[in-house]
């Protein structure tokens, strides 16, 4: 089982950082797992967004969150100040999502060919400052779903290619990381989910498969050393009508399934378990 504490400020000379019950993974895998929910969180606010207009969990406790639609651009605005959201974390900063790139005259997260570039302004959750060099998210489903009013057979999917750099105020170096993964709604034939291209998506109740591989480079806390990490994110499987906690995160969806494998030398991984709705994973090492 995994236990995470929330980083304190910059300020902060020694701030706690994720450990496990399981003494089998160093601290930096916890932090890639940290890091998982960073990334895909970035997805689910423009999807969610450009579906539905709402932020629905990455929305805040109070209302100092806006969302700004202007012709093809999307500006999520936590402002200056830390914002508790919904799943517990705090944000500040602004997220811009840029739709002008799609194609097939594609205007909303299900349709193929829309495009989604993603830069940030001072975005920081808990303390972690986001610096976005390059993220798209492309709508690769089969051109077949175009017009389709009911499932037939074909799963949405898209393509996320990033390059992102997270500085975190204890360490020397910021994490960096750079890849491409493959999300796929598995529950495509769901229409409490998905019922056709002319009805929009409900991310909320979405339930994704992503895979893919990431070169990352990251500071190991302990001895201050940089490490290069190969990384292979294998069929992770996020539940969105799952909901659970982790720590001080109340309200989170966990990962619920799948693997990732840290290898530089020697190999580390993550296994999120058989499907169980929980935030559970255990660490391995070979």
């Amino acid at each position: 089982m995994f236990v995470d504490s929330k980083l304190q400020k910059k300020k902060d000379p020694a701030p706690t950082q994720p450990t496990s019950v399981s003494d089998d993974g160093p601290p930096i895998l916890g932090r890639h797992h940290l890091h998982e929910y960073t990334l895909n969180d970035i997805v689910n606010i423009g999807a969610l967004v450009s579906e539905s207009g709402s932020l629905g969990i990455y929305n805040t406790v109070s209302t100092c969150a806006t969302v700004t639609i202007l012709n093809s651009t999307i500006t999520v605005d936590y402002g200056f100040h830390d914002c508790k959201c919904q799943d517990g974390k705090m944000r500040r900063g602004k997220l811009i999502y840029d739709f002008s790139g799609s194609t097939n005259s594609a205007t909303s997260f299900r349709m193929p060919g829309f495009d989604l570039s993603v830069s940030a302004d001072h975005y920081f959750v808990d303390e972690w400052y986001v610096d976005i060099k390059k993220k798209r998210v492309t709508n690769t489903s089969a051109l077949s779903v175009i017009g389709q009013t009911v499932y037939t057979g074909s799963d949405l999917q898209w393509t996320d290619s990033s390059s992102v750099v997270l500085i975190i105020g204890s360490l020397t170096y910021p994490d960096t990381l750079t890849g491409v993964r493959t999300i796929k709604l598995l529950n495509s034939n769901d229409t409490s989910c998905y019922s056709g291209q002319g009805n929009s998506l409900r991310w909320n109740k979405a339930r994704i498969q992503i895979s893919g591989s990431d070169f990352a480079i990251m500071e190991d806390i302990s001895t201050h050393i940089v490490l290069r990490y190969n990384i292979t994110i294998n069929n992770i499987v996020r539940d969105y009508k799952c909901f659970s906690s982790e720590g001080l995160f109340n309200n989170i969806n966990p990962f619920i399934s799948g693997k990732i494998y840290l290898v530089s030398g020697k190999t580390y991984g993550m296994d999120y378990g058989a499907g169980t709705c929980d935030p559970d994973f255990t660490y391995f090492n070979y």
